[in-house]
């Protein structure tokens, strides 16, 4: 029987996490980080593919004290093996009533699918003058790609803009008749048509289809992707734009989650991750003229990441002004251009603190920051863990790597770890 631990006492954790896909080794990052910042004396075990049953069987019986596990990583079959008291956090729960009904203590913490269909309508919206707008989704028991279409549907008709919908079955995605309703839809769609998918995969899976009859993009179809999967969205002709969740944010909730549940218990818990960003690439290349200049202002902040410090310097570069800038970069991508500096700011202090020795101080006055505790600020309220736990959890998986371990099992803190 699972017993509450107390604060600062070791656990073992078993962690199911696809980390051959960037979302999975995001969230793993999250939980480093969780416990970088807490120094906490977590044993993780990693199972980095579907958990077979015999490996479940092994871990409950070895002691295990909570779970984070990827929903797609888990049949159902096995889900009635975890004891009932078990701490249990699952990620993109497809099937959250099958947990519900054999665990007590479980957290879900999904991508926020409301805020990502709104934004994605707001973006392709605000890219080009297109004359209609497409969603293509999966079937039940894909709640969260519902939930995305609703939301998209609805920031559309708050516009006064209509949306076809394709729904598509999951197991049936690439075979010839998917492809061909694929394609038909398509063909119905007044162009130029803008289109998002509730997935890379399934992005990809259109763009590749509307091109063998025809069809291009972003020319005929503009075509949003959600997750920002880098080998789907950057390993295609065109690449693919994308919606990108806060994965590491995502993993740190999870773990935060599960810390509180094998301390005092209380389970039923509901948690979302926020969007990251909207990664613009070539499938939706705006056409008018606001959508070029937000894609210029883009660029530029991403490309002058020392120079860019505020709001005027890329006014000045694209000749606009300050109020017309802020006000169409808003509209169009739903943050503000100086969110989106201290963003690219931001990334590049991560890059610095994974990849050099140089100071904090001198970090800060590279990346513009006016002052290093300023910094320091910025960063832990963002990231919610600090500069120089990021930076030492950072170097335990260079040691580990360079050591032989397999580039995927990043180090735990305080930690022992295998492999299953």
């Amino acid at each position: 029987m699972t017993t509450k631990r107390r604060l600062g006492s070791k656990c073992t954790i078993l962690t199911v996490l696809p980390l051959a896909y960037q979302d999975g080794r995001d969230r793993y990052v999250g939980l480093l980080q969780y416990i970088a910042k807490h120094r906490a004396k977590w044993n993780v075990h990693l199972v980095r593919e579907n958990i077979q049953r015999r490996t479940l069987e092994r871990e409950l019986e070895s002691g295990i004290d909570g779970i984070i596990t990827n929903a797609d990583m888990i049949t159902n079959s096995l889900v009635p093996l975890i004891p009932t008291d078990m701490p249990c956090v699952v990620t993109d729960a497809i099937n959250p009533e099958c947990f519900e009904a054999s665990l007590r203590n479980i957290a879900f913490v999904d991508a926020d699918s409301e805020e990502i269909g709104r934004l994605g309508a707001n973006y392709l919206f605000g890219q080009g003058n297109y004359t209609s707008f497409g969603f293509i989704g999966l079937d039940e028991p894909f709640h969260w790609s519902q939930t995305r279409l609703q939301s998209f549907r609805q920031t559309l008709a708050e516009k006064g803009v209509e949306c076809s919908v394709l729904n598509v079955r999951r197991n049936t995605m690439h075979e010839a008749d998917t492809i061909s309703a694929m394609c038909e839809w398509a063909a119905a769609l007044h162009r130029p048509a803008a289109v998002m998918a509730a997935s890379d995969e399934l992005a990809r899976q259109f763009v590749e289809a509307i091109a063998a009859h025809g069809l291009s993009s972003p020319n005929d179809i503009a075509v949003l992707g959600v997750d920002n999967e880098w080998i789907f969205c950057t390993h295609m002709q065109p690449t693919l734009s994308s919606v990108q969740p806060d994965f590491e944010r995502a993993g740190f909730l999870a773990a935060q989650c599960l810390d509180r549940m094998m301390r005092a218990g209380g389970g039923n818990i509901r948690m979302t991750c926020p969007v990251k960003t909207i990664v613009g690439r070539e499938s939706t290349a705006p056409s008018n003229t606001a959508g070029l200049m937000i894609r210029r202002a883009e660029e530029f902040i991403h490309d002058h990441p020392s120079s860019v410090t505020c709001v005027g310097d890329v006014a000045r570069y694209l000749k606009v002004s300050r109020r017309l800038l802020d006000l169409r970069f808003r509209a169009i991508t739903g943050k503000t251009v100086l969110g989106a500096i201290q963003d690219e700011q931001l990334d590049r202090v991560r890059d610095l603190l994974r990849t050099t020795s140089l100071s904090i101080t001198e970090i800060s006055t590279l990346c513009n920051f006016r002052s290093e505790n300023h910094l320091k600020s910025l960063f832990k309220k963002t990231f919610g863990i600090t500069m120089r736990d990021y930076r030492k959890s950072a170097e335990t998986s260079r040691t580990r790597t360079r050591s032989g371990t397999c580039p995927h099992q990043l180090a735990v803190p305080n930690a022992s770890r295998r492999t299953l």
